[in-house]
């Protein structure tokens, strides 16, 4: 599967499937506000390096609950 598919799979889709896209799935206005900040992109890094992928902080609810 491409990138963006898997994207899509962790967030939107998964939203759907829980039947909740009208508060999770994507960055909104008035969606909560659960989103992790990586300290590689993962769209463009090279296949080999999306392992090595590490979160810098995470928000669940608009409150940080990670910072590194």
């Amino acid at each position: 599967m491409d990138r963006e598919t898997v994207l899509k799979m962790w967030t939107r889709w998964a939203a759907e499937y829980v039947r909740k896209e009208k508060d999770l799935g994507s960055l909104e206005v008035g969606k909560l506000a659960d989103f992790v900040v990586l300290d590689k992109d993962y769209l463009t890094v090279p296949i080999a390096e999306i392992p090595s992928i590490r979160p810098q902080m995470t928000v669940v609810g608009g409150q940080i609950r990670f910072l590194d």
